[in-house]
């Protein structure tokens, strides 16, 4: 087996992108979407910290083509954050509040809060994809005699994909890049 070939082997994670927008359309609630309109629980409230907080995304888990173990008791991921651009908190509800559930059973459009509103909301698609890590990252794993510079050859395809996803590898960014 070559370096690359092995190196891929010990490396590839699958994942999931989600691709906004450039398809049509459906209007079906349960579809992944960036700011159009949240599901919720009858009764759960808009969640705020201080004031209202912005609905970012949901993502339906059960279209996923592929979905991490980790995740695999949820079906749908609801995200909201602050208006004011700044760095995420650590706590969830700290700046940003992200809710997950385990049935979309009951789940229906949250009411809009009138004052945070995207000016255009899209659906997504989610795409299978090969996941690999970053060259800093540490769950990488590199056999011995592999050429590193092997790996970043063009049509080599071993890169980490930067892109809203779930499963694969984390994007790790230096800060300030």
């Amino acid at each position: 087996m070559s370096g690359l070939a092995e190196y891929k082997r010990l490396n590839t994670r699958k994942a999931s992108i989600l691709h906004v927008g450039g398809l049509r359309p459906t209007g079906d609630p349960f579809a992944s979407n960036f700011g159009l309109r949240p599901l919720g629980l009858p009764g759960e409230e808009w969640p705020e910290d201080g004031k209202p907080l912005l609905f970012v995304c949901h993502m339906n888990l059960t279209a996923a083509p592929a979905v991490p173990p980790l995740l695999q008791d949820l079906k749908l991921i609801t995200f909201f954050a602050r208006t004011a651009v700044s760095a995420l908190k650590k706590d969830n509800g700290d700046g940003w509040y992200l809710r997950a559930y385990k049935s979309l059973d009951n789940l229906a459009p949250l009411t809009p809060h009138e004052k945070v509103r995207v000016k255009r909301g899209f659906e997504c698609r989610w795409e299978e994809c090969d996941d690999y890590p970053n060259y800093d990252d540490s769950d990488r794993v590199v056999p011995d005699g592999f050429d590193d510079s092997e790996a970043g050859k063009e049509g080599a395809r071993v890169d980490n994909v930067a892109r809203t996803k779930i499963g694969g590898y984390g994007i790790l960014r230096k800060h300030g890049a």
